[in-house]
């Protein structure tokens, strides 16, 4: 027993004078183990972080399973669509207008109060007129941040103009024939506010909002601009009134009317829409109410329905789930080489130590050493320093690589604070599999 304990003690002893003689290579083994883990893991917690956020945007946002866009929902839709979804989700309409801010394109969201399905996931500041039933939100990207220059951005109580595609309403032919004709009707102080089959509208930014259907900062994605019901009408009423003389004014008010409903300017409620949002409770039957949805507008006499969507074929959900799919992709094929790699360098380098030890290893083997002991005393210092290398990668990994690829997402999209996440499975998994070989 005090043979074998002594025999142990050599070992460790010869096995930490190897590494003190050849600390140089040592060290090398060290930082590409470093390296290579901290590229897996780190990129690996990348890719969980930004799925992360991408998800508690669309949680806090309660982006809906399912849009349905007609030419006008009629009370019938409503009721077969309640039918259809019962218990099983829950469902929203409002009005959805195709604009332009200045020359940006964007899309009106016209409800009676704050929406609850897909709604502003965070509202970053208000104004004293904004209320639950009063409001004009502007995406953040809009806010003025006390640039030198303010070219399309806005401050609080500032007026932004919202030109409307009226021919997102059916009146491409109305307007065609009423635009020559209400030019007469224009006031000495007005201006003409219908050209091109478009309609501008004056109106107050009462705040600005991040939402989930706007988290893309690029130009070709259309920003969102959420209006209340009385915040939309009443600068429809203001803009005629300012504008036009009486008979214009009538004439415009008759136009939209004819659309939009003959209490359109009196009533409380909405009384037009032309979308349907549905959340479910299980997302993995939106095929089926989609399929369920379909056949019964297609057994309607007249086919009202224009687009139903999953949330999964929306242009904002496809951007970034495009990215987070190369986020994961990225992280098993680079980095995957780079692991190999240093595994081979590591195993090279081993080997050499071990070749130049020759002398040493005949030298225990003389001291009775066997071959497992001679084995273990070098296991025993290669897992030392293949693991502190592991222990250094898992460690900076996570810290590093999320931080810097971080910038690049901030760049691109408006989401939640990332939050530090560690790959355990993944993380466990790589160090168990290095170390192995």
């Amino acid at each position: 027993m005090v043979k074998k304990k002594s025999i142990s003690l050599l070992s460790l002893k010869i096995g930490f004078r190897s590494l003190k003689k050849n600390i140089g290579q040592f060290l090398a083994i060290i930082l590409i183990g470093a390296i290579s883990m901290t590229l897996f893991v780190g990129l690996l917690s990348n890719a969980q972080a930004f799925g992360k956020q991408i998800d508690d945007t669309f949680a806090r946002g309660n982006l809906p399973d399912l849009f349905v866009t007609c030419s006008q929902v009629e009370e019938e839709d409503r009721r077969a669509i309640d039918e259809i979804i019962g218990d099983d989700g829950e469902i929203e309409e409002r009005i959805y207008l195709p604009c332009k801010i200045g020359n940006h394109d964007a899309y009106a969201v016209v409800t009676d109060s704050l929406p609850q399905i897909s709604k502003p996931y965070e509202i970053i500041e208000q104004s004293e007129e904004h209320s639950e039933n009063h409001y004009a939100l502007l995406d953040y990207g809009w806010m003025y941040k006390q640039e030198p220059i303010k070219s399309d951005k806005y401050e609080l109580n500032d007026v932004f103009y919202l030109t409307v595609d009226m021919t997102s309403l059916g009146y491409a032919d109305k307007l065609t024939k009423l635009e020559p004709i209400i030019e007469g009707y224009v006031k000495e102080d007005g201006e003409n506010v219908v050209k091109d089959l478009d309609l501008s509208i004056p109106m107050k930014v009462t705040g600005f909002m991040n939402h989930p259907e706007n988290i893309t900062k690029a130009n070709y994605n259309p920003a969102v601009v959420l209006l209340s019901f009385d915040v939309f009408r009443n600068a429809l009423v203001t803009t005629f009134r300012d504008n036009y003389n009486s008979t214009g004014e009538l004439m415009l008010r008759q136009m939209l009317m004819n659309k939009l409903g003959e209490d359109f300017f009196t009533c409380e409620k909405l009384p037009y829409h032309n979308q349907i949002l549905i959340r479910l409770k299980d997302p993995s039957l939106a095929e089926t109410y989609r399929d369920r949805i379909k056949e019964y507008f297609n057994g309607k006499k007249e086919d009202n329905l224009l687009l139903l969507t999953k949330k999964e074929e929306m242009p904002f959900y496809l951007t970034l789930y495009t990215d987070r799919k190369q986020a994961l992709q990225f992280t098993y094929v680079f980095p995957a080489v780079f692991f190999f790699v240093a595994i081979l360098v590591i195993l090279t380098t081993l080997s050499q130590l071990i070749l130049k030890d020759r002398t040493k290893i005949g030298t225990m083997k003389a001291l009775g050493m066997t071959k497992q002991e001679i084995l273990r005393s070098y296991l025993f210092i290669s897992i030392l320093v293949v693991g502190l290398g592991i222990l250094f990668g898992e460690i900076l990994g996570p810290l590093i690589i999320p931080g810097i690829l971080g910038q690049k997402y901030s760049l691109l999209y408006t989401l939640p604070k990332r939050t530090y996440q560690f790959p355990v499975a993944g993380g466990i998994l790589s160090a168990i599999f290095f170390l192995g070989v």
